[in-house]
């Protein structure tokens, strides 16, 4: 690929002045893709299609996210989806950039994800140091409240909640045991971690 083919994806909208906004996102096409799941397409098939696009997770490991997606447990019960924007390994800002710049297409992801999975409670996991980030984003799920854009049975923008942890970017304690304390479960202690990063609590 020539490197003038070059078109960014999830950065291309970072440098409107006005991207944070929601008027400015949907403008872009933002909220269609919900929009499309929740009308169109049971939560098996937005599965399938996550799993058939390949699309992976930003961390190191570049996990399928569709399989990740699929560890969940089906049938009845609450689970809680938690959006990792912790972003501890050192020197990387990738996520900060789009919840700074572009919170709505967090959002959006974050809401389809929650329908694909049928999550009861969602939880966005943000460490203590993006103060800015906490904000744009509590800002950007008071406006998809207004505007009504996920009003589901199974995707409910109203169970969507931005938490800003204080643990200080620390590695030692992992992301799982932290991120599931702030739900209000369990007590932020290490344990051995889980085969697969879908958790069923006790």
């Amino acid at each position: 690929m020539k490197t003038n083919d070059f078109r960014p994806l999830l950065l291309k909208n970072i440098h409107r002045p006005d991207s944070i906004s929601l008027a400015a996102y949907r403008e872009s096409g933002g909220y269609k893709a919900l929009a499309r799941a929740l009308k169109e397409m049971t939560p098996e098939q937005v599965l399938e299609e996550v799993k058939a696009s390949g699309l992976r997770g930003r961390g190191g490991a570049g996990f399928p996210t569709g399989m990740k997606w699929g560890f969940l447990p089906k049938g009845p019960g609450e689970k809680y989806l938690v959006l990792n924007a912790d972003e501890s390994e050192p020197g990387t800002f990738k996520d900060r950039l789009l919840m700074e710049r572009d919170p709505h297409l967090v959002l959006e992801g974050f809401l389809i994800g929650c329908y694909a999975v049928g999550c009861s409670h969602g939880c966005i996991y943000i460490r203590g140091e993006f103060v800015e980030a906490w904000r744009i984003l509590l800002k950007a799920v008071e406006e998809a409240k207004a505007a009504h854009l996920a009003e589901h049975d199974e995707a409910d923008v109203k169970h969507a909640r931005c938490r800003r942890d204080d643990g200080r970017g620390d590695q030692i304690q992992p992301f799982r045991d932290r991120a599931i304390a702030m739900q209000g479960v369990t007590r932020p202690d290490p344990r051995p971690p889980p085969p697969h990063d879908a958790w069923i609590i006790p």
